[in-house]
């Protein structure tokens, strides 16, 4: 029908902001007018970097069809159920060029907008052009149906996912040219019946195997998603008969991804193998979702990904994936260009993992960074036909080898080898060095190992770089030497070498430090981070692989010592670079008097990338040594056997490899053969017992380390078993470990000795080296540290443990339990805003919580293991003081900084510095001044310690502001000559800092930081001038006027020094359990009581009641589920009102502060406003504003009711205060939401007649202001 005048089309978002809906006024050739005007710049056209165009355009898309079906609309919102279209059974359904409205249910599994169910082979059900438009569920649903087309359709903010392949058996259909866009990020990120917020995309495809075409996706929390190892054996009826992560995808070309919050394209965890199904895609052998074949040849099968463009994304890229190849993928200004973790060497022989590919940074826009995290781990990555443009102010770097390697989800040990051909670096910005040696990660070997090398100029011309800290190898002819720091700023530089340095890996059990002589190590060790003796061949064990690793030079010759006692494969480098340079590389190794050439061609049966440990989402396989291995066995390497058959011997279990890599680490006793997850008990009936023995004989060892597990075990006749297993206490656990080690206090079964009083179930003749040992849950004491409103996850400060999340909801005491019965686990993530209960649970075996992200509807909880005793364990909770990332700032009486007060010079006596954490600070009206005459920001990029210096060295500067969600020396410093704290914006990025200069002496200037107290994650607690309350001072009579009170939530005060002092003689906590009001009462009608604790998270009338003679709020502990709460006792009064009757008829919890005319509020039981206690007509006397940070308020059961009869929301946009002078033109509006993360006077205002803000939700980019209308007057 074409498009038509008052149409309704939708306008993509350019900026990270927020997709608009507008109506046609007119058409004309290659234009359209709009009746409404824009609210933001939405880009056209093409944009120039570095000589290369980028088409950035807002997609423009026709939510108007000739044919609508609709659902209901009245309380579409409140109910979260509209109408569903679905298809099953027999026949087809063919649906074309239809506008489905106000549609999807979602509390309710499979009601979806449009849906084809089991429908089995289709190829006549057809979703085609379609306008899938106010979805509460999935827009469009393909489950367990293959052949299908789904093509042209527009979905506009459909909730949780936009298109959705369900089960995992799914093949064979077309997703194409479909356009789904979330007006803002935050309206599609909801929890759903198949998983929460987060867990949510633009396309979410568990069926893989389907071809996915020219799709376009904006605006969502995660662009396309493929969480083959988080729903690893699939969903409903599929769920134990498929292997999704290792399902091959269908063709995949042309798609888009932008403006996303998260990922834009999101692979996840996905190899690709040969796997078996039948005609409905489920598994007929599962051994073909295994890494290897039965001879051990890789059974991976590659596909590629092509033609992808991505472009204002946090990230681009996956965790984990194999066989995968990008083909002229393009990254425009996205946070990461790629992320990756881990990979492997292609099964069919290919050498480029990325190919044809450009990766542009343009300076001029006000996101992203231009930086490539490359995958760590034994194997060449290769990158071919490839240009960088562009590139970050400041300068991160351009392609960064291992991140996260070392950790948990990285590849390792390190020796990754990055291949480049005709990669061009010629056109970064002159700051941005190119290359770095590891990225987010603690592991020294990251920063040592990686080496980068090339036979064309792409590295200048050298063709092998490695890390500056193995100095050895400048003496190693014909010799390395330091590069400029255009190459590289990483500590220790980097060598620029002529000859060609290949890895060396070494994979068996753990025999303690080795030591690696040969060219390269011929130098004094160094045993500074991260160095540790790798310069001069000091060799570490990877725990979470199970080997060593290290580079060396081709043709020359190495001798390895130390306590090698255990059956330990050695390969060196792969044959396929080796066959790229044209020579027969190789090395000689001596072990023990016994020397072997090594080559790249050796044969690598079995042999993973992964190693064979418990690692997460990808694991390895048991250790298999075979005659053509080279093998150091009893302290002697034995070289292989070319000519030997490809048999081998497993020496950790002749177990079916596929539970093998699970239970080589898997305390629990239960594995899922699908996601290689372990789990404490038979939760689905096809996970599987690693306790139990194999169903048929194990195959018989020609040599091995230990005997082959059977019900009993046996001894053999073997070089480390030569007693049967103990009796006694450890008979229980040894009866059915496959590991081989017990341990005497919980009776779990390990693979290996990582604790000294772990014992074996067969004992050695001679006691092996104590390896480095790990922590694992004490009978001791645990203590809790809680990181409160803050989010750790991959990427950012934290490594995921899987699955991730847990199966199931927790509430905080069992995520803790699961926590602690996992030795990895040294953290977890909870949600802050569910009922206890309720919530999913993240494990965590990484933390560096600085670079974690506030985000106020989440906690971490990290654990502090007590050493190990004969008492029973307790647990202590230890709140962290607010600190970077865990909480938002108050505002302080002594915050309004003229520059006057504050142009001193700095003393060489005391410097305190203030932190007002997520609190952006910028010119205007916004809370601060730059400096006059200064760069703002500064030049370059900053850590922490030299943005202060920055300040302290200028007497103009008051306070400054940085990023905190860049790693730490990569953030811009914004310096501030003015300071008014209560007037900057929340924003969960940024910290600003103040700085008080104390009095000049002659002592050494020292440092103090004073972190304002922080608060809840919905609103912003102020400290009083007289908080610090004595019992003299409060010890007063109730008296019979009014009573104020004020509230601190988030924080828990109690006895010691935590901020407050129970009431001598009185229960602590009162006997029985207590509303609100009734705690209050009981506080009331005690002269000692001058606060009260009470629980926040459970329901009124269920908590417990504290009552405080001595209240020191600066002291107290950021506690989630705890508010205090203040008493102030007017004088008596004339009034004959009762104490219990002013109590209750107060009206207003006030916290006094700086402002003048608006107050910061808290979350009160008293702003449950009625329409008819606020339609008063606004008076001609005061009027105070109550705001309510991060907190959006909306219809249905988010909190309040628009006005009715008025738009919503109001047309145009609006500064703060003209959005103040609508509400409070209207006695209908008792409140009112802006934006707070958009310029003033370019956010749209919602009015509101309806308030209770307790059911209001927690959403960083919005504020609520309610207005409190004074009494009429005679003057304004």
């Amino acid at each position: 029908m074409g498009w038509r005048v008052g149409d309704r089309l939708g306008l993509a978002t350019t900026s990270r902001g927020e997709s608009t809906v507008h109506r046609v006024a007119g058409l004309g050739p290659n234009k359209v007018t709009l009746i409404e005007p824009l609210s933001h710049e939405h880009w056209g056209g093409f944009r120039e970097i570095e000589g290369r165009q980028f088409e950035l355009a807002a997609e423009v898309v026709n939510l108007e069809r000739s044919v609508v079906i609709t659902g209901d609309h009245d309380d579409f919102e409140a109910t979260m159920e509209g109408l569903h279209v679905i298809m099953t059974g027999s026949g087809y359904m063919d649906l074309r060029y239809t506008r489905v409205e106000y549609c999807g249910q979602r509390p309710i599994m499979g009601r979806y907008c449009l849906h084809f169910h089991m429908m089995k082979k289709c190829p006549r059900c057809v979703f085609q052009g379609n306008a899938v438009v106010e979805g509460q569920h999935v827009g469009i649903t393909v489950h367990g149906t293959h052949q299908s087309l789904v093509d042209q359709n527009v979905i506009w903010d459909a909730r949780a996912n936009g298109l959705y392949t369900e089960d995992g058996n799914e093949m064979n259909n077309t997703l194409s040219r479909n356009v789904m866009i979330c007006t803002d990020w935050t309206k599609c990120s909801v929890d759903w019946v198949s998983g929460n917020f987060a867990q949510t995309a633009g396309i979410f495809l568990i069926g893989m195997t389907n071809n996915v075409l020219e799709n376009r996706i904006i605006g969502y929390e995660n662009g396309i998603w493929t969480p083959g190892s988080f729903r690893g054996v699939g969903r409903g009826a599929a769920e134990g008969k498929v292997c999704p992560q290792h399902y091959p995808f269908g063709e995949w070309r042309g798609n888009t991804c932008h403006d996303c919050q998260r990922f834009g394209l999101y692979l996840d965890n996905q190899y690709p193998r040969n796997v078996e199904v039948d005609e409905d895609g489920y598994v007929t052998d599962k051994a073909s979702c295994e890494a290897f074949t039965d001879d051990g040849r890789d059974n991976g099968v590659v596909r590629e990904i092509r033609d992808e463009f991505n472009w204002h994304n946090m990230f681009v890229g996956q965790y984990a994936i194999g066989d995968l190849q990008f083909v002229n993928y393009t990254s425009v200004n996205n946070a990461h260009a790629m992320y990756w973790k881990q990979s492997k060497n292609f099964a069919d022989g290919r050498l480029w993992h990325m190919r044809d590919s450009t990766f542009a940074h343009d300076p001029n826009d006000n996101y992203g960074q231009l930086k490539v995290l490359g995958p760590a781990g034994p194997f060449t990555f290769g990158m071919k036909d490839s240009v960088f443009l562009g590139g970050s102010r400041g300068g991160s770097t351009a392609v960064a080898a291992g991140q996260n390697c070392a950790l948990g989800g990285g590849g390792g040990p390190c020796t990754v080898q990055y291949l480049f051909e005709n990669v061009d670096f010629s056109r970064l910005r002159a700051d941005q060095p190119r290359i770095k040696f590891g990225a987010s990660t603690t592991g020294g070997q990251a920063f040592v190992l990686p080496m980068f090398v090339a036979k064309d100029n792409s590295l200048g011309g050298f063709r092998s770089i490695v890390s500056g800290h193995l100095n050895g190898f400048g003496q190693v002819p014909p010799g390395c030497q330091q590069l400029g720091s255009e190459w590289t700023q990483s500590p220790g530089g980097a060598l620029g070498c002529a000859g060609l340095v290949r890895r060396l890996n070494l994979w068996g059990p753990d025999s303690g430090r080795l030591q690696l002589a040969g060219p390269g190590y011929q130098v004094p060790p160094n045993w500074d981070f991260p160095t540790e003796g790798r310069n001069a061949g000091e060799l570490w064990y990877d725990d979470r692989h199970g080997g060593y690793g290290a580079p060396v030079v081709t043709g020359q010759s190495y001798s390895l010592s130390g306590a090698l006692q255990s059956d330990t494969i050695v390969e060196f480098s792969d044959g396929i670079l080796a066959d790229y340079f044209g020579a027969s590389e190789s090395v000689w190794l001596e072990v023990g008097g016994a020397t072997c050439e090594l080559k790249a061609s050796d044969d690598r049966s079995f042999i993973s990338t992964m190693g064979r440990e418990s690692c997460g989402s990808y694991c390895g396989s048991p250790f298999r040594t075979s005659a053509r291995h080279h093998v150091i066995r009893g302290g002697r390497l034995n070289c292989g056997d070319l000519t030997a058959p490809a048999t081998t011997t497993t020496t950790t279990t002749s177990r079916d490899p596929s539970l093998a890599e699970c239970c080589a680490g898997c305390d629990g006793g239960f594995c899922s053969p699908g996601s290689g997850s372990c789990y404490a008990t038979q939760a689905k009936d096809y996970y599987e017992s690693c306790s139990q023995p194999s169903p048929s004989p194990a195959p018989v060892p020609t040599t091995t380390t230990q005997p082959s597990p059977s019900p009993a075990p046996v001894p053999t006749t073997t070089t480390a078993a030569t007693t049967p297993a103990p009796g006694g206490e450890l008979a229980p656990c040894c009866a059915g470990c496959v590991g081989g080690f017990c341990s005497p206090i919980s009776n779990s079964c390990y693979a290996t000795q990582v604790k000294d009083y772990y014992k074996s179930c067969f004992q050695p003749l001679s006691p092996a080296p104590s390896p480095t040992p790990v922590p694992v849950p004490s009978t001791g004491s645990v203590t809790w540290i809680f990181h409160p409103a803050l989010n750790c996850w991959d990427g950012f400060g934290a490594s995921a443990i899987v699955p991730d999340p847990l199966d199931g909801v927790f509430t905080l005491e069992s995520c803790k339990s699961e926590c602690v019965s996992r030795p990895e686990c040294v953290a977890f993530v909870i949600r802050s805003n569910l009922a206890d209960g309720s919530s999913p649970c993240w494990l965590r075996q990484g933390l560096v919580s600085q670079e974690c992200q506030v985000v106020s509807d989440f906690n971490t909880w990290e654990i502090s293991r007590g050493t190990s005793s004969t008492s029973p364990a307790s647990t202590t909770v230890t709140t962290t003081p607010p600190m970077v990332t865990s909480s938002i700032a108050t505002t302080l009486p002594t915050t309004t900084v003229s520059t006057t007060s504050r142009s001193v010079v700095p003393s060489t006596g005391s410097v305190t510095w203030i932190l007002y954490p997520a609190l952006n600070c910028w010119g205007g009206q916004h809370g601060a001044t730059p400096i006059a005459g200064v760069a703002d920001p500064l030049d370059g990029v900053f850590t922490l310690e030299s943005c202060k210096s920055e300040c302290a060295s200028r007497p103009a500067c008051v306070a400054f502001v940085i990023r905190s969600n860049l790693a730490d020396g990569s953030s811009p410093c914004w310096l501030r000559q003015r300071l008014v704290s209560q007037e900057c914006q929340v924003v969960s990025d940024f910290n600003t800092w103040e700085i008080s200069r104390g009095t000049s002496n002659t002592s050494p200037a020292s440092t103090t930081v004073t972190t304002t107290p922080p608060m809840v994650t919905s609103s912003i607690a102020t400290t009083l001038p007289t908080t610090t309350v004595s019992t003299t001072s409060r010890s007063v009579v109730p008296s019979t006027g009014s009573v104020t009170w004020i509230l601190y939530p988030a924080l828990n005060c109690w006895g010691g020094q935590h901020g407050a002092t129970p009431i001598e003689g009185v229960a602590d906590p009162l006997d029985g359990v207590f509303t609100l009001e009734s705690c209050k009462s009981e506080c009331a009608s005690r002269p000692a009581c001058v606060a009260f604790v009470i629980r926040s998270n459970l329901p009124d009338g269920s908590s417990p009641c504290w009552l405080r003679q001595r209240l020191v709020s600066q002291e107290c502990q950021v506690v989630s589920d705890f508010n205090t709460w203040e008493i102030s006792r007017d004088a008596n009064s004339e009034s004959s009102a009762s104490t219990t009757a002013s109590i209750t008829t107060t009206t207003m919890v006030i916290i006094t502060t700086t402002m003048a005319t608006s107050f910061v509020a808290t979350t009160l039981p008293t702003t449950s406003v009625s329409t008819t206690s606020r339609s008063v007509v606004p008076s001609t006397g005061s009027v105070t504003w109550i705001l309510y940070p991060a907190l959006n308020c909306w219809g249905g059961q988010h909190g309040a009711t628009p006005i009715a009869g008025v738009a919503e929301p109001l047309d145009g946009v609006f500064t703060l205060e003209s959005c103040k002078s609508e509400c409070a033109s209207r006695p209908a509006c008792v409140a009112f939401v802006i934006r707070s993360n958009l310029p003033d006077g370019s956010s749209p205002c919602w009015l509101r007649q309806r308030l209770v803000s307790q059911e209001c939700q927690v959403v960083s980019d919005f504020n609520t202001w309610e207005i409190s209308r004074g009494t009429s007057t005679a003057t304004a």
